[in-house]
């Protein structure tokens, strides 16, 4: 499907191309073309671009941010400017860029304009420049054409000086007349059952549009009142089987049921049928309805990625990776955000199944989430996980509410966690049986999970840290209830497919932290070390040099790694016009590499995992050089070393 869409978009860039010579005084003419629906277009030089901002969709879709991001860089790189980029949530400035469909009145009356998937606008309005288009492949084409054909000789960009601007409206049409069993594509709408394929459903919307020009209604809601004579092209769920995928048509409607480990089967197979065609004519009938079962291939073992774990900490490489933004059902945009901004998967990444609200995504967000995890460990992806348990001291102790923060008690109210039937075990075992189903689903699927319970909790920030306000617990309070914890998952629950990370926060012993093996409940209960590390310090390596966990840790003779790791205080971007990797970039974290190496201590980590958001490894800026780094292992190249151990 990628190929045909770069296909698409490599002819309007081409078709556009043609269209236009560059701007060679402050006013020109672009060329006359019939695929132009304008005659002539006057362009006017912009004198200052620096007065003008960026304006995206607050609703905007992963793929219209990237051509966001994408004009964004290109206009402060080619034209030496210092642009924003924010969304049309925000208030409207005087000057603004309007990239996409957004609601900005001077965006809607140009959308007016636009007919078809590969048409596009540019055009100015007073003090807003609009570009727009049918689809996301010919919003960038226009992008690339503004910045590249409308320049003039003196390197300034130009626009549309007339209120119609430039649209262009290729010739993309495959085919003159698309049936279903004799009834129009015209009479059709898109009705989607499920909310775990809406992005199904859009696609498949696109290509419609895309090959026939006709653009069907999307309905979410299974109960829509639809128009009369409205034929279905239905988006279902496949119950049980969530490996299976179908595509029929049923008296004169479509159904297609999407695979959960292959969601994009019935758009790849819907393309198919419309690009295969003869005469320019499709009816599509019975005769096409056709089924695919996903065969979950081979996934390394529990073994083995302690196996390549050991041989990574060996070596002067490390795995990377970041956390799930926004919760588990984010895996696949969180996945395509990485490979957008480094061109490269991540070796790792993380969930907090706890914040992840497991019990609000439900049966189907669950088994979408189990699916994708389980896709990128076939593709040689670790997944490690953690968990913001619920305070049993609040909220009645539901277990369904967020509130990690909070104390629970001294050594007595920690005895009452491990104590069967009491009311604080009985909230915490509640939320324990939760994570567990979901790790059963990953088991059964042949997945390894890293897993790191009571994250930092030589600290004081969660309920569950050993410093408790004014007081700390003892040390077999909190080895209990990791002990606790583990005996329920591996003897109560025989889930032998997690490997046991303790992690403590960086820092030494003080009046509200603990020393970083304080509690450590074992060797027999633990396979792997690791300790969190937000610095805010300039001198990052100083502050590894001065603190005792790393030390204290690699003591013990155990796998090492960062188990998560970001900028925190002043090197964290928080303020308007702030931008991250001014401050603290993966650049950075290359250069903490380097000075480990130059200090001799064989410092060595197996794998480093960034946090969410704006300290992602995605949005500190230069992570496509950081993951060209050879020291940088992405999935590919862990996946390669897994199949060095066959």
């Amino acid at each position: 499907m990628k190929k045909i869409l770069y296909v698409i978009l490599t002819l309007i860039i081409a078709f556009s191309v043609i269209l236009l010579v560059s701007c060679e005084k402050e006013e020109g003419t672009s060329k006359k073309d019939s695929q132009n629906k304008n005659d002539t277009a006057s362009l006017n030089v912009i004198s200052d671009l620096s007065e003008f901002s960026i304006v995206r969709s607050d609703k905007a879709s992963d793929e219209e941010k990237a051509v966001a991001v994408y004009l964004r860089k290109t206009l402060n790189d080619k034209f030496e400017t210092d642009m924003k980029l924010g969304t049309d949530y925000s208030g409207a400035k005087k000057k603004e860029i309007l990239i996409g469909n957004t609601k900005r009145n001077e965006t809607k009356k140009a959308m007016e304009d636009i007919t078809s998937y590969s048409e596009y606008l540019i055009r100015r309005v007073g003090d807003k420049i609009i570009i727009c288009a049918g689809s996301t492949e010919a919003l960038e084409a226009a992008v690339k054409l503004w910045t590249t054909k409308m320049v003039n000789k003196s390197g300034k960009l130009c626009i549309p000086g007339d209120e119609k601007g430039y649209i262009y409206s290729p010739e993309t049409k495959l085919i003159d007349k698309l049936t279903i069993e004799g009834t129009s594509i015209s009479n059709f709408v898109i009705v989607n059952t499920s909310p775990i394929f809406e992005d199904v459903a859009n696609k498949l919307g696109n290509i419609i549009f895309r090959i026939t020009d006709v653009k069907l209604q999307i309905f979410t809601n299974p109960n829509a009142s639809l128009p009369k004579d409205t034929h279905v092209i239905r988006i279902c769920d496949s119950g049980d089987d969530k490996k299976s995928s179908s595509f029929s048509v049923v008296d004169g409607n479509i159904e297609i049921i999407p695979s959960y480990y292959d969601a994009e089967w019935g758009l790849n197979y819907v393309e198919s049928l419309l690009n295969d065609v003869k005469n320019r004519v499709l009816d599509i009938t019975s005769s096409h309805n056709t089924q695919s079962k996903y065969e979950i291939g081979e996934i390394y073992s529990k073994e083995d990625v302690m196996t390549v774990l050991e041989k990574v900490y060996n070596s002067d490489e490390i795995i990377v990776g970041t956390e799930i933004n926004n919760g588990a059902n984010n895996v696949s945009k969180m996945l395509t955000e990485y490979y957008e901004k480094s061109g490269q998967y991540p070796g790792i990444i993380g969930l907090d199944v706890r914040l992840s609200n497991l019990h609000k995504l439900g049966e189907e967000g669950c088994a979408k989430v189990i699916a994708d995890l389980t896709r990128f460990a076939e593709g040689g992806g670790l997944v490690t996980a953690s968990a913001h348990f619920s305070n049993p001291a609040e909220n009645g102790g539901d277990p369904t509410v967020e509130s990690y923060r909070g104390i629970l008690g001294g050594d007595d109210a920690w005895a009452q966690l491990v104590t069967e039937g009491t009311n604080y075990n009985t909230s915490l075992k509640k939320e324990l049986s939760e994570i567990a189903d979901f790790f059963e689903e990953l088991k059964n699927n042949g997945v390894p999970i890293i897993w790191r319970p009571l994250h930092e909790a030589n600290a004081n920030w969660f309920w569950f840290c050993m410093v408790q306000g004014k007081t700390k617990i003892s040390e077999e309070s909190f080895s209990n209830l990791w002990k606790y914890i583990y005996n329920y998952f591996t003897l109560e629950r025989g889930l032998d497919n997690l490997l046991w990370e303790f992690s403590p926060n960086i820092g030494n012993e003080s009046s509200t932290m603990v020393a970083p093996l304080y509690g450590f409940p074992g060797k027999d209960y633990v396979d792997l070390v690791g300790f969190d590390w937000y610095t805010s310090t300039a001198d990052i390596y100083a502050a590894l040099e001065d603190i005792t966990t790393y030390r204290d840790l690699t003591s013990l003779g155990m796998i090492v790694s960062l188990t998560e790791f970001g900028p925190s205080g002043n090197l964290q971007a928080d303020e308007e016009g702030e931008k991250q990797e001014d401050l603290f970039s993966c650049e950075s974290i290359l250069t903490i590499f380097d000075e480990m190496k130059r200090s001799g201590k064989n410092y060595k980590f197996a794998y480093l995992l960034t946090w969410t958001a704006n300290i992602s490894i995605p949005s500190l800026g230069k992570s496509a050089e950081f993951m060209a780094d050879p020291r940088t292992l992405g999935q590919a190249e862990v996946k390669a070393l897994f199949e060095d151990l066959k």
